[in-house]
């Protein structure tokens, strides 16, 4: 069981949204097009330097942070890598849950969290009153040892 309170220190959810969302999904497709000049469908350390200007004028980051980026440590940068790390957090939180095995009711109720917490921060944007103070949110695991509390 999951439970979602609002008193103790912000989410990872809402810490991924500091450095997320740079681009939008087609502006960050076609900055990635221009990298992978072969068409391979990743990115290699070499087309980074070879674009370097190109990069360093849209995404610096990318050279600074390659093997944070570079998450099965391949050498390569995919496209599925390229868009978590640069989307948006709906594209972070997709791919996390992606990697848990099953837990599907879990899975569910996370989402179901974060577009609750995502339609609060509209609401108070737009001026209205939002009883959630936004940012203090925690989760409570609840469960037998062995259940997969911290998967």
């Amino acid at each position: 069981t999951a439970y979602a309170g609002n008193d103790a220190g912000i989410g990872v959810v809402a810490a991924k949204q500091g450095r997320r969302g740079l681009l939008s999904g087609a502006k960050l497709r076609n900055l990635f097009d221009a990298i992978d000049i072969h068409g391979f469908g990743f990115i290699s350390l070499g087309d980074a330097v070879r674009e370097q200007e190109l990069v360093q004028q849209s995404l610096p980051e990318l050279l600074a942070k390659w093997s944070e980026i570079d998450s099965d440590d391949s050498g390569t940068i995919s496209w599925e890598e390229f868009r978590v790390f640069f989307g948006d957090v709906d594209d972070w939180l997709e791919y996390q849950l992606g990697e848990i095995v099953g837990m599907e009711d879990l899975k569910t109720q996370i989402r179901r969290f974060y577009k609750g917490v995502m339609l609060d921060q509209v609401r108070k944007n737009r001026g209205h009153n939002v009883v959630a103070d936004l940012g203090k949110y925690h989760m409570i695991f609840q469960g037998n040892p062995g259940t997969g509390k911290t998967s």
